[in-house]
């Protein structure tokens, strides 16, 4: 049986997947449409915060990930124990 841990691994690896995506979307963006400069600063720092989010994210998934394996490790152990 899944244990919340594998529920938060797929989502948060989504959402890192999604985030780094927009990121890299929106510097592709920047490189074909010329901006101001007034708007330097506001185009700059939205790739940015988007990519530190994904990996964000997408490290905090594999914590889950890591977490979910460990708990099912040690209660299958403990199984093996109570035999």
């Amino acid at each position: 049986m899944a244990n919340r841990h594998d529920k938060w691994f797929v989502i948060n690896v989504l959402l890192g997947i999604l985030f780094i995506a927009a990121g890299i979307a929106v510097i592709v963006f920047l490189i074909f449409e010329r901006r101001t400069e007034t708007d330097f600063i506001f185009w700059t720092a939205l790739p940015i915060v988007s990519i530190t989010c994904g990996l964000f994210f997408f490290g905090n998934g594999f914590v889950h990930k890591v977490k979910a394996d460990l708990s099912r490790r040690q209660s299958s152990r403990r199984s093996k124990s109570d035999d």
